[in-house]
């Protein structure tokens, strides 16, 4: 556990002086006054007028973001949930301003702003538009507040043309100046929705001509003497296996049995890092971007097509660069042997998760004859795998994703996308090669970059424990005590697998969880069930072609485990040094652009499922209630779909104080019941979707 981790445990429970928590945790002065100085940066623990130190959570302040709803409620969104304050004492503040509230109610919904700590100054993006002889800019956020911001004279912009643009100066309530940072084209123009996020959140999409021309000196094909001191796999039963839309192939895998009884397993990565190098202009654009973007029907590659689709994807026939992890498994599926190793590969088969499935369920599928017998192979040593990882306390939420049915540019259906034996078999295997690669590099003490799940907040399982009890599902064991053991969370889920609350918990117990994210030190995965005290960690290598971080890692490992810093005109610890100095760095981008890039991915699913539920106005669903508050209800139909139901729409409506019924002309009313409504509106500026309940047609559990 980290100082930081140390220090925020200690401090949830009271307030400690500074000596105090120097004494409890045996803590030199100054790494405490280092790592307090930054948990007061990110506000995340408090020093009070006593001279203590307590944890933001448990003190009567709160720091978050001000959002501004169209109808002039003020909200401001912290780490601890949402604090409402009165519109009459906000006027001063805009959205997106991060400010400082004091709570005024002991639940903590209610507060005052009493400090504006930095002014919003991110990008937004309008609509120009003619009033009274003046040009005005009509803000996309309409969700949030309504902002007049009007052009400057020397603003020579037509009607109708997307901009992007920061406040100006305030000359009036929600009314401000416009500085125009750039004409991002017309409202009408194909994309212009997705592009204007883009631009909002500074997601680069365009590859520069600096960029291309680098490209177009790296070669279309892999040279003989690219094949230099690696190991010749290319005349191996190796193979791709993806989704049908798949573009770029960057892990291919290969099994045999040996005459011992023992599994081979070959996990074999792109070598991404042979022709990325660091210093060049694809390495700078690749730090800017981070990751690959994959929306419904697009992604926004990290790497030029030239590169992703091309000379770096494993496509099936010709010759490639790989990092391979080559493993010997026992017939239980216990890790024997292992090594890491410079290849080329020449992939057998673009194989797809459709038809391997379909192998795997005894269907016969032409040209997968000659892999039949690998393949069930791999998901006998694949199941092995799921079943260690979850006896060792893996948590598997079972939470599918929604897949959008396309046909001639149109959304035509939403489905679940269902993980079958072919996915949950790739998974377990990138699983494994990434906690060997993780573990070789702790265990030669290496810099490098982790991927880490930190321990859920125990304030979160209580609530979630005590929302089991008021739903009569009474656990064997507490999850309070047990907390930090992630085998009790699926402990919990298996309980309540075939109870009508399932969804529900399962969704309450995924949101208690914190995000997994990058750290330059090694961490424990929370999800995972990995342990830095049981020898083994975790990490991302699978993915070169869409991820940053593990391009970095193939380097890392390409100079270290496997040996090139030798043949470099380098110090072996001065590049030890210089990867510990820029690690953090990388780690903090790795991160930052993991999550820009799932909340655009979201953003998109979230509108584009709006926009298909359009015509569906006025047409009933059956679903089930899956939160209870005091703005209404929302149910969930199909697991996919999310229907609000406003308090104002349910005659008498009476939310109870543990959101666990509600009360409608007295009739009492619980999560998880059945109901069925009438899709009413849809707000794709607000990605929410609305309906009403049919009262005669309410369904009992």
């Amino acid at each position: 556990m980290s100082i930081e981790e140390q220090i925020i445990n200690l401090l949830s429970k009271k307030a400690y002086s500074y000596h105090e928590i120097c004494d409890s945790l045996n803590i030199s002065k100054e790494d405490l006054y280092l790592n307090l100085r930054k948990l007061e940066k990110s506000y995340k623990i408090l020093k009070t007028k006593s001279n203590t130190y307590l944890t933001t959570n448990k003190s009567e302040y709160r720091f978050g973001t001000v959002e501004k709803r169209y109808d002039g409620t003020t909200f401001i969104k912290t780490d601890y949930g949402i604090v409402k304050v009165n519109p009459n004492f906000s006027s001063y503040v805009a959205n997106g301003d991060f400010v400082k509230v004091h709570l005024i109610d002991f639940k903590g919904e209610n507060g005052l702003i009493e400090e504006v700590i930095t002014k919003n100054n991110k990008y937004m993006t309008g609509t120009v538009y003619f009033k009274d002889g003046i040009k005005y800019i009509l803000n996309d956020d309409k969700k949030y507040q309504k902002l007049k911001v009007r052009l400057s004279d020397d603003n020579k912009i037509a009607d109708d043309f997307k901009v992007l643009f920061k406040l100006g100066k305030q000359f009036g309530n929600n009314n401000y100046d416009a500085e125009i940072i750039k004409v991002i084209g017309h409202k009408d123009d194909p994309d212009i929705e997705m592009i204007c996020k883009l631009e909002k959140e500074q997601i680069p999409y365009i590859f520069s001509k600096k960029v291309m021309k680098e490209v177009e000196q790296i070669p279309n094909e892999v040279r003989e003497k690219d094949k230099e001191n690696r190991t010749d796999y290319t005349n191996d039963l190796i193979f791709t296996i993806d989704g049908n839309d798949s573009k770029d192939f960057d892990d291919a895998v290969s099994l045999k049995q040996l005459d011992n009884g023992n599994y081979l397993l070959g996990v074999h990565i792109a070598d991404v890092s042979h022709y990325i190098k660091k210093g060049s202009k694809i390495y700078e654009e690749v730090l800017n971007r981070g990751t690959s973007i994959y929306l419904i029907d697009r992604v926004i590659p990290m790497l030029p097509h030239e590169i992703s689709n091309g000379i770096c994807s494993l496509n099936e026939g010709v010759d490639r660069l790989t990092l391979s992890v080559i493993a010997e498994y026992s017939e239980s599926g216990k890790l024997v042997d292992y090594h890491i190793e410079k290849s080329v590969i020449n992939s057998k088969k673009r194989m797809t998760y459709e038809n391997v499935n379909k192998v795997l369920n005894g269907e016969e599928v032409p040209g997968y004859e000659n892999f039949k017998d690998t393949l069930f192979l791999m998901n006998r040593l694949a199941k092995k795998f799921r079943k260690i990882r979850f006896k060792e306390g893996s948590i598997n939420f079972e939470r599918e994703e929604p897949k959008f049915i396309i046909e001639n540019d149109e959304i035509i259906d939403i489905t679940l996308r269902n993980r079958g034996q072919a996915e949950k078999l790739i998974e377990e295997f990138m699983i494994e090669a990434n906690k060997i690669v993780a573990t070789t590099a702790h265990n030669m003490y290496l810099p490098f970059l982790y991927r880490g799940h930190r321990i859920p907040d125990v304030e979160n399982i209580t609530d979630l424990e005590e929302l089991l009890k008021l739903l009569g599902i009474e656990l064997p064991y507490s999850l309070e005590d047990n907390y930090n053991n992630p085998l009790y969370m699926q402990k919990t889920l298996d309980l309540c697998k075939d109870s009508p609350y399932y969804s529900i918990v399962c969704d309450r117990l995924l949101h208690s969880m914190k995000k997994a994210e990058y750290y330059p030190i090694p961490t424990d995965h929370y999800g995972l069930a990995v342990k830095e005290e049981t020898g083994r960690l975790y990490t991302h290598f699978t993915s070169p072609i869409r991820r940053i971080n593990d391009l970095i890692i193939h380097q890392i490992i390409k100079d270290y485990v496997i040996g090139d810093v030798y043949k470099k005109n380098v110090d072996y610890n001065q590049l030890i040094s210089e990867y510990e100095q820029e690690l953090p760095y990388l780690a903090t981008i790795a991160s930052k652009t993991e999550r820009r890039s799932m909340d655009l991915e979201r953003y998109i699913d979230r509108s584009k499922m709006c926009e298909y539920l359009e015509k569906f106005i006025g047409e009933s669903f059956t679903g089930q209630v899956i939160r209870i508050d005091e703005k209404g209800i929302v149910v969930e139909v199909n697991d996919l779909y999310k229907m609000r139901i406003l308090a104002h729409t349910i005659p008498n409506f009476k939310c109870d104080e543990n959101k666990v019924y509600y009360y409608s002309n007295g009739e009492k009313h619980s999560l998880a019941e059945i109901v069925n409504v009438t899709l009413t509106s849809v707000s794709k500026e607000e990605s929410i979707v609305y309906a009403k309940i049919n009262r005669e047609k309410i369904l009992r559990r």
